[in-house]
């Protein structure tokens, strides 16, 4: 039996595996606009709530 997980479960267990740098450059790879000042808890929201 598989359970279906949404994406934003997933990027939430996904997302703090990262460094900053590498969460700076999935906002610039999606054209993520604002994120250059964030800390890493705020970019991880961010990401997730863009």
């Amino acid at each position: 039996m598989s359970k279906q997980i949404d994406n934003r479960t997933y990027l939430t267990y996904l997302l703090p595996a990262l460094n900053v740098k590498e969460l700076k450059q999935i906002c610039r790879d999606f054209k993520i606009k604002g994120y250059s000042r964030l800390k890493k808890a705020e970019l991880i929201e961010f990401i997730l709530d863009s």
